[in-house]
């Protein structure tokens, strides 16, 4: 659990849960009932926040990609090429 320390964070929290709460809900009818072996089935639009939770994932494949592909980072293999030259000293013609 968040330390809020500062009113404006705890509101901030406040919104923010509401709003992943609300996105749960609005996406009840869209997901499958992923349940455990012990849970019990639920009607049909019934299913609790927590197991549209588990499905969520699911829904995420349907939806369109956002961003870009990240990009790469660390060292290029130009740079490592570079590197073996300034250490092994090798003169090119």
């Amino acid at each position: 659990m968040p330390r809020v320390r500062h009113p404006e964070q705890a509101d901030r929290w406040t919104w923010l849960v509401a709003l992943a709460y609300t996105q749960l809900r609005l996406a009840r009818p869209l997901v499958a009932d992923h349940r455990l072996l012990w849970e019990k089935p639920l009607a049909e639009g019934k299913l609790t926040p927590y197991r549209v939770r588990r499905a969520f994932s699911s829904l995420l494949r349907h939806l369109p990609g956002l961003a870009n592909v990240p990009k790469p980072c660390g060292r290029s293999p130009d740079d490592q090429k570079v590197a073996f030259l300034a250490t092994h000293r090798v003169i090119l013609p």
